[in-house]
């Protein structure tokens, strides 16, 4: 990212305006900034998707992206030059560890349920 996409990027994270979107992902992105310059550029590259969800869908997206950071360094190390593919790989990775836990938690409940019914 160049110096001046990264100012861009850091005036927009001033402006109150933006910060109302994603407003735990703008702060935590200010706080780390300087480590973080891909993923953070990647977040505010979704800026214009987000606006036009219905509330219900971006306050999902901002929850997901809140979530995202955990996999900084993936995409910061990424050397194939596809940020969004780094970031969505790590979208989908959090999701199926969510449906991981969910499996799990349904095949204990079926145990539980044979077990008492034997």
């Amino acid at each position: 990212m160049s110096e001046k996409e990264t100012a861009t990027v850091r005036k927009k994270l001033r402006d109150q305006k933006t910060a109302t979107l994603f407003p735990t992902v703008v702060e935590k992105s200010r706080e780390k900034a300087a480590e973080k310059e891909k993923l953070l550029f990647e977040v505010e590259s979704w800026r214009s998707f987000a606006k036009a969800l219905r509330l219900e869908d971006r306050q999902r997206l901002n929850r997901m992206l809140e979530k995202i950071w955990s996999f900084n360094g993936a995409v910061e190390n990424s050397k194939r030059g596809y940020e969004t593919e780094a970031f969505l790989l790590g979208l989908l990775i959090l999701q199926q560890k969510t449906i991981d836990r969910l499996e799990e938690m349904a095949a204990e409940k079926k145990k539980k349920r044979q077990k008492g019914g034997e």
